[in-house]
């Protein structure tokens, strides 16, 4: 049994992986493609080699957290079957909610997702007892300080760039000059080569 529900979550976890690819690729690439600054294979590329750039080297922390932090397996089962079914099903059931959100073209958080999945397995097979909720509201109270954090961010960039290239007489030559220091020159030059 344990290596049916073993090939079941890897069918159902490349299939995640693909909902993921198609619902965050997009969400990073769409205001890129709109404006065509960059093509729709130059957005497949990018967004491709940085995803996996992202989860081989940092999506560790992710796991680890998704894995060990949210729910207490004690508190589930003494049954390692239970907790395999129970984790497929919190992933499985994250994954259709992904490819409905992504294809019905609601912005969802694919982490949103399985976090909720993984707290409503935990409360139906341990109750309330079996979920590290101080680890929820950090979580939480990470959705909220983030884009909060990436509006203040963006603001003072944009502000930045309006007032030192955009509203001087030579905009064109400040740009160049400021390219180092913002993404830029030398990775726009290789970009275009390479498209």
């Amino acid at each position: 049994m344990s290596e049916l529900i073993l090939v079941l979550g890897l069918l159902a976890g490349a299939y995640m992986a693909w909902n993921i690819g198609a619902n965050d690729v997009a969400n990073g690439m769409a205001t890129a493609v709109g404006a065509k600054a960059i093509t729709m294979r130059q957005a497949v590329l990018l967004g491709g080699t940085l995803d996996f750039i992202g989860a081989t080297f940092v999506g560790s922390h992710v796991t680890t957290t998704i894995r060990e932090n949210i729910l207490i397996a004690e508190k589930i089962t003494q049954d390692p079957q239970v907790m395999m079914l129970g984790m497929l099903a919190a992933l499985l059931s994250a994954a259709f909610w992904v490819f409905f959100a992504t294809w019905s073209q609601f912005p969802v958080s694919t982490t949103h997702s399985i976090v909720g999945a993984l707290i409503g397995f935990g409360i139906v097979s341990g109750g309330l007892r079996a979920i590290v909720w101080a680890k929820i509201t950090a979580i939480v109270a990470s959705w909220i300080v983030s884009p909060i954090l990436s509006g203040v961010l963006s603001f003072l960039i944009f502000h930045f760039v309006r007032k030192s290239i955009l509203a001087r007489r030579n905009a064109c030559a400040r740009a160049l000059r400021w390219s180092p220091f913002l993404p830029g020159r030398r990775f726009s030059s290789w970009w275009l080569r390479f498209s």
